[in-house]
Order: C-alpha cells, then sequence, then structure tokens
C-alpha cells in the first residue's frame, strides 16, 4: 500500500489540530501544506513572480557578459554580436554576418546555463553547459571560456575572421561583477531553487486519474 504525504499523512495532521495546536504551525506541517498548495496550482503568485523573475535575471545577465567578451574577442573583426530575448528563460546571441544562424543561450531546468550552437556543415548541435553551483569567479571563467569556444563553434574553420588581431585581456568587469552577484544568489540557495523549481514543473504537468499519486 502506497501513502501520500499531501493526500494520507497532511489530512491526519490537520484533523489533530484542534487538540494538538502545535503541530498547526509545525515546518513539517507548514512544508507539507506548500507542496499541496503547489500541486493544485493555489501556490503563492509571489513565490512563483520571484522565481520568475530570478530566471529570467539570470539569463539575461549572462547574455549580457557573453556578448560584452565576445565583442571584445571580435574587436577589429568585421560584424558585432546583439541579444534577442526569445522567452523568460531564453535568449538568441546574433552575429551580424550570420544573423539567421544564432547561439541560444537558456536556463536549464536545474538552473544550469547552456550554450548552443549548430556547428556549420554538421547536422548535430554542440552545448557548453555552464553549473552556476560553482563559485561565481569559477562560473565567469567557464563563461570566458565558453565565449572563446564561440567562434571555432559557430564559424568553423574560418573563425579567424571574425576574431580580432589582438588577444586582449577580458574588460567589462561591471557586467562581470553583475553575473558574479546574481550567480551568488543563486549558488546560495540552489538546492532549495530547484526543489521549488520541480514541484512547480510537477504541478504542471496534467495528471492521470487512473494512477495513485505517491508522496
Amino acid at each position: 500500500m502506497r501513502v501520500s504525504w499531501l493526500r494520507d499523512v497532511l489530512p491526519v495532521i490537520e484533523s489533530m489540530v484542534p487538540h494538538q495546536p502545535r503541530l498547526d504551525g509545525h515546518e513539517l506541517t507548514r512544508v507539507l501544506r506548500w507542496l499541496r498548495d503547489a500541486v493544485d496550482g493555489t501556490a503563492s503568485a509571489e513565490l512563483a513572480a520571484v522565481l520568475d523573475e530570478l530566471t529570467a535575471t539570470l539569463v539575461s545577465t549572462a547574455a549580457g557578459a557573453l556578448v560584452a567578451e565576445l565583442q571584445l574577442l571580435g574587436d577589429g573583426a568585421p560584424g558585432e554580436w546583439s541579444i534577442r530575448r526569445m522567452s523568460r528563460t531564453r535568449v538568441q546571441l546574433r552575429h551580424s554576418s550570420r544573423p539567421q544562424a544564432p547561439l541560444h543561450l537558456n536556463v536549464q531546468p536545474d538552473l544550469d546555463l547552456a550554450l548552443g550552437t549548430r556547428c556549420r556543415g554538421r547536422r548535430r548541435r554542440e552545448k557548453l553547459i555552464v553549473p552556476v553551483g560553482a563559485n561565481p569567479d569559477q562560473v565567469v571563467n567557464l563563461m570566458r571560456l565558453a565565449a572563446r569556444e564561440v567562434y571555432p563553434l559557430h564559424f568553423g574553420e574560418g573563425h579567424g575572421r571574425y576574431r580580432g588581431a589582438t588577444v586582449r585581456t577580458s574588460a567589462h568587469a561591471e557586467a562581470w561583477d553583475e553575473l558574479r552577484e546574481v550567480v551568488g544568489v543563486v549558488g546560495e540557495f540552489l538546492g532549495e531553487l530547484r526543489l521549488l523549481l520541480r514541484v512547480r514543473r510537477s504541478a504542471s504537468r496534467p495528471t492521470n486519474p487512473g494512477v495513485r499519486e505517491a508522496g
């Protein structure tokens, strides 16, 4: 027999509250009530808005820093990079010489960042993953390395034409500092944020009435 924390255990706890008032404010009770509301689709709209804003801020901040680095690497070469927002969790990075083949930067379900591109002459899609759970300085270094990988991945053998003639020291400190700050917040609460997003995704999926819920 399978017992659900939300459908079986929580009602028993709530039935005991009149006789044991301390259960009403117990941490387990509060967590189970929040999860029930999330699964039922009645979770706090304010919390949902915060999660939306966080993922949007993460991807837009990462895109801004990445494009600044790409522009620096291509300084003096033809073309320039621009950003086009596609959704709350995804943006496109376009180079003016190949606007029809944009890069895709998006926030993964686990909040890691993924940079995808289609290599010239290949059918498979290449993807670079940057784990946001790492130290903020490591995330910045990985993003800078990803920027350097973009040119050969995106432009193929002729990528040298789009790279600047001089290897320059990374600039745009403000963009990277902003990314460090955002990644620092996400990393500090990464476990909790991943749990909230997982519950939210589960709540949005249609349920099969013939399958008993597992708690």
